[in-house]
């Protein structure tokens, strides 16, 4: 999956390199795409904090949040893994399109999410610096460092 966004907030994504493209969403500043079960996972955050999420290119689109600042995808065993930062620093992460929400910490102010060997690897940054990570939604979290200034998971 291949996917943009240009400057007037179109979000446009292909299947492969030689995949014909297809507009996904208007207004959108944020965009996000991962793999699952059945195909690719899509995301994008629109202008005014609404985050929408849909499995294949042709699925319909779910509003999974409102209030958001920053989101972040990944791959689950149980659905995609599915995160959102919202404008006053909250954390939150579910398993699957429209599952339940666990907020998993305050004070963020970056986000990110990966695929472990047991399941989903959590992180956020701090304002002071700490970076924090942890496996599993009901993990315990870790602090790697207190002196990062971006984030990042693989």
């Amino acid at each position: 999956m291949i996917g943009f966004l240009n400057g007037s907030g179109d979000f446009t994504v292909k299947e492969g390199i030689t995949g014909a493209w297809t507009g996904e969403a208007t207004g959108a500043s944020q965009i996000a795409l991962t793999t699952g079960r059945s195909g690719p996972v899509i995301g994008f955050l629109d202008q005014s904090g609404n985050f929408f999420v849909k499995e294949g290119i042709g699925g319909a689109w779910t509003e999974e949040a409102t209030g958001a600042a920053k989101i972040a995808l990944a791959p689950g065993s149980a659905g995609p893994v599915i995160g959102f930062l919202d404008q006053s620093g909250n954390f939150a992460v579910k398993e699957g399109v429209g599952g339940s929400w666990t907020a998993e910490a305050t004070g963020a102010s970056q986000i990110a999410l990966t695929t472990g060997r047991s399941g989903p690897v959590i992180a956020f940054l701090n304002s002071s610096g700490d970076f924090d990570v942890k496996e599993g939604i009901g993990g315990a979290w870790t602090t790697e460092t207190s002196s990062a200034s971006m984030i990042a998971l693989a």
